[in-house]
Order: structure tokens, then C-alpha cells, then sequence
């Protein structure tokens, strides 16, 4: 594992995590997730190997499994 690599991984064990949002204005019809995906991330790389499964049983719009897909986690 490379040093970048490993800086990243040590950040994601910590107690708070900065997360960067970026706002835009879209039409209601343009919104395909409730919340920032980026919000997700860091808990589904953490807890979650590459090809792993994510299960979400609130689903409600499907933030998380849309993360999780470009994430390459399976869902459930």
C-alpha cells in the first residue's frame, strides 16, 4: 500500500471527517439523491471491502446504493 494510500485509510478511522459539499441549484427533477453522495463515502470504504455488500434497509431515495454502485460494493 502506498503512503498516500495509507494517510487516506488513518483518516478514515478518525472521529470527525471533513466533508466537502459542493451546492448547486437544481430543478426537483435533476435531484437524483436526498443528500450529497460524498456524505456516504467514507463510512462505505470503511466498513465495506471492494465487493462487499452494503445493506441499507431504510433505502428511501437510494443515496447510499448509488454510492455503494460507484463504489463497487454490491447492496442490499
Amino acid at each position: 500500500m502506498r503512503y498516500i494510500e495509507c494517510l487516506r485509510m488513518t483518516e478514515l478511522f478518525l472521529s470527525t471527517w471533513v466533508i466537502l459539499t459542493q451546492v448547486k441549484a437544481l430543478a426537483v427533477s435533476q435531484v437524483q439523491a436526498s443528500f450529497n453522495t460524498n456524505l456516504i463515502s467514507k463510512p462505505i470504504i470503511a466498513g465495506c471491502p471492494e465487493g462487499g455488500v452494503i445493506l441499507d434497509p431504510f433505502c428511501g431515495t437510494g443515496t447510499t446504493l448509488i454510492r455503494a454502485i460507484e463504489l463497487n460494493r454490491k447492496f442490499i
